[in-house]
């Protein structure tokens, strides 16, 4: 116990010496660098507040002593009230604002890159291929051109949040079960954006777990309750941005959320705080939202991977009585119709008691229409191209089984559950979060799905050997 300890220790230590080399001069600026003079000094009196109200006044949290006599002004923007329990005993040694905002940072750094290692670790149960994963994840060229963004910095709870399910799904303990609805609320307590994305998430791989596998009431009992424990905690954190959002109008405007949102280009465009690659791209195409570049080890390693993937991979051994997962097809045609009149119709709006509902726009039904004809594509090609046997379409099933182990295919903590949001966020509109930006802002943690391959090779490899 005391061996793996240390070697966690060490491990967090290296990315915290990773983060400190690559925002040098920060850790030697503690006190007076920020990035620009706008976010990060709002970030740093939010987070000086949060510590302040967490210990004198918690009930009044989001009355922010700014725009008085206005109702929850710390709902204005990011309440950073999981950041803030991170860097507490920072602040209560007498550290400034400035200073524990830039701590903020380089811990959000370094526990990005330590949560994507465990995910990483959970799938493959290989330490070096999953550190090689964290460093992909945590220090991914995108997150330093949120350098002003804290929170979107801080990204260790949406890997952690699959690793608890992952880790519950194979051992569905309390303590488990504690782990998980723990890291939902710090995720959802964090960031808005990825409270988001992590709950779509989280209900996409709850709902393959349902489908592939049995499991007993306890199993169902214990995760449900967890969830809606977590959920009950966030609820005092989330119904203020419905209250101004109510009361003042705020709302973001279709223009700047489309201009927030990425395009194809972007997934091409650096940061011009990337060294490397940030003077490429030229100044007109870097948008602050949109430098969505993964960097090219990222692109090797994972084409890397899926090359490699036919020399590797085992022949699955399916029950040949196994019957084919109709309501798969059915879903899949169900998409493909809405796709259809997506796309045939410039929005669609689902309105209840005068309330928008949803807001689908065009580009979204583009990108169900990809994923559909990709689903569709996929069962084509296992149905035709092969014989009965061996695509027999209780494949899904086995798949998902094998990820029990320790050497399984992510399929459905970090690619299923990982890749779907991103086809449903990127212009669905929320009536609770409808002034939230999520279509470029999710390029943080989807970038993080390649990561993990090379990672999920390692564990590969060695599952072949056995």
């Amino acid at each position: 116990m005391a061996v793996k300890t240390l070697r966690e220790l060490a491990l967090f230590a290296f990315f915290l010496i990773a983060a400190t080399v690559l925002t040098w001069p920060l850790a030697a600026n503690l006190p007076t660098a920020v990035s620009d003079l706008g976010d990060p000094l709002l970030n740093a009196w939010i987070l000086d507040w949060d510590c302040y109200a967490l210990t004198h006044q918690p009930l009044h949290l989001f009355d922010a002593p700014i725009f008085y006599p206005a109702k929850y002004p710390l709902a204005y923007s990011e309440h950073l009230v999981g950041v803030a329990l991170l860097i507490l005993p920072f602040w209560l040694t007498g550290l400034g604002a400035i200073t524990i905002h830039n701590i903020a940072i380089l811990l959000g750094f370094a526990l990005s890159a330590y949560g994507a290692s465990v995910l990483a670790r959970v799938v493959t149960n290989r330490f070096l291929p999953s550190a090689l994963a964290g460093v992909l994840y945590g220090f991914v060229p995108y997150r330093f051109g949120q350098l002003p963004h804290v929170q979107v910095i801080s990204g260790a709870w949406l890997p952690l949040l699959l690793a608890a399910l992952l880790i519950y799904r194979r051992s569905p303990t309390i303590r488990n079960a504690f782990l998980f609805g723990a890291a939902f609320a710090m995720n959802g307590l964090t960031n808005v954006y990825y409270f988001l994305f992590g709950s779509v998430a989280v209900v996409l791989t709850i709902a393959l777990i349902a489908i592939a596998e049995r499991h007993e009431k306890r199993f169902w009992a214990r995760l449900i309750t967890a969830f809606g424990i977590a959920m009950l905690m966030l609820l005092p954190f989330l119904v203020p941005y419905k209250v101004v959002a109510e009361k003042y109008g705020m709302k973001r405007g279709a223009d700047e959320s489309n201009g927030a949102s990425a395009t194809w280009n972007d997934w091409l465009i650096s940061p011009r705080e990337n060294a490397l690659y940030g003077r490429i791209p030229s100044t007109e195409d870097q948008h602050g939202e949109r430098q969505l570049f993964p960097g090219a080890l990222m692109l090797f390693l994972a084409a890397s991977a899926l090359l490699m993937e036919h020399r590797l991979q085992p022949v699955a051994t399916i029950p040949p009585e196994a019957g084919a997962p109709r309501w798969l097809d059915a879903i899949i045609v169900l998409l493909a119709l809405l796709t259809f009149f997506g796309a045939v119709t410039r929005e669609i709006h689902i309105v209840w008691h005068n309330r928008v509902l949803l807001d689908f726009g065009r580009s979204a039904a583009l990108i169900f229409l990809r994923r559909c004809w990709w689903c569709a594509s996929w069962r084509a090609s296992r149905y035709v191209s092969r014989p009965r046997s061996a695509t027999a379409t209780c494949e899904l099933r086995s798949r998902i089984r094998d990820s029990r182990s320790n050497c399984g295919r992510p399929l459905s903590g970090s690619s299923s559950a990982s890749s779907a949001p991103s086809a449903c966020m990127c212009s669905f509109t929320a009536f609770c979060f409808n002034s939230r930006r999520v279509s470029a802002r999710f390029a943080c943690p989807r970038a993080g799905q390649s990561s993990r391959i090379p990672a999920w090779r390692g564990g590969r490899r060695r599952a072949r050997r056995r």
